[in-house]
């Protein structure tokens, strides 16, 4: 037979379970709350009783609302802590607030949230130059022919093929060619606006997207390119005598084109080029 609990044990039993209470009378005033919610509360637990949703703190004023949720913030965000309530409605026209610690659960979200955007970045970015890859340069690509669709602005594409990076990279290990990578990366960085995106495009291709810019303004981006690779002398890098053999393309956005047929355009110059120089 089950014992019968009297009003000082339930009055424990309520005042120790890990769940915590908050009592609110009919008028909204919080008339009692446990030690569970003390604790999580600390020094704020005494702002609240006796009060009602509209007298307490502000930063309070989840643990009136139903079904609510409360964030309390610690000095350190480690330590945050993150209340969820659960509301039951008494027959004395007052209501019981149940709170449970969902801090846990919130850091795995948050832990959920920031991995989903590492492998949103890894996802847009080469893994071994750390610049734009092709699914990145697509997508920049394609937001700024809208944008010159839409004002009509100027805009310019420069592919860049290194001929002979892929033989390089063939003849020897990644880690050899990384320093090599890096300083092409850091050629094309230099030259790089704040508006101007620079990737890789493919093994030996690199692509910039140059908004706001006529074709013939190129032409003296190219020719010091070809100075500053000329000139390319990579720290520590094992094949000193290695030169970079590198070619440009450029095309200019006309009224009509698509990602695709800006594109083609300077990939038939750049394949021209190859022919009349081979």
């Amino acid at each position: 037979m089950l014992k019968t609990l009297d009003t000082a044990q339930y009055q424990q039993l309520l005042e120790n379970c890990p769940t915590g209470m908050m009592l609110i009378d009919q008028d909204g005033k919080a008339e009692w709350i446990n030690t569970a919610l003390r604790n999580w509360l600390g020094t704020q637990a005494d702002a609240i009783l006796q009060q009602t949703v509209d007298t307490a703190p502000s930063q309070l004023h989840a643990l009136w609302e139903e079904n609510a949720s409360l964030h309390l913030p610690a000095s350190d965000p480690q330590d945050d802590i993150w209340l969820l309530a659960t509301s039951q409605t008494l027959t004395n026209g007052g209501m019981m607030q149940f709170f449970t610690d969902a801090s846990p659960l919130k850091q795995l979200m948050q832990e959920r949230d920031h991995l989903q955007e590492q492998l949103a970045q890894l996802s847009l970015t080469d893994s071994e130059t750390g610049m734009p890859n092709r699914r990145a340069l697509s997508q920049n690509l394609e937001s700024q022919v809208s944008r010159s669709r839409r004002y009509h602005n100027p805009l310019t594409i420069l592919i860049m093929r290194i001929d002979n990076l892929p033989d390089f990279i063939s003849r020897h290990d990644t880690d050899s060619a990384k320093p090599l990578l890096v300083a092409i990366r850091n050629v094309l960085n230099d030259q790089l606006r704040w508006a101007d995106t620079i990737g890789r495009m493919d093994e030996n291709e690199f692509l910039l997207i140059l908004p706001e810019t006529h074709l013939d303004a190129t032409t003296q981006m190219i020719e010091l390119l070809h100075k500053r690779f000329d000139e390319l002398v990579i720290e520590g890098f094992k094949n000193s005598d290695f030169k970079v053999e590198v070619r440009f393309s450029a095309a200019e956005w006309h009224k009509g084109d698509d990602v695709g047929l800006l594109m083609l355009r300077a990939r038939e110059q750049l394949e021209a080029d190859e022919k009349q120089s081979a």
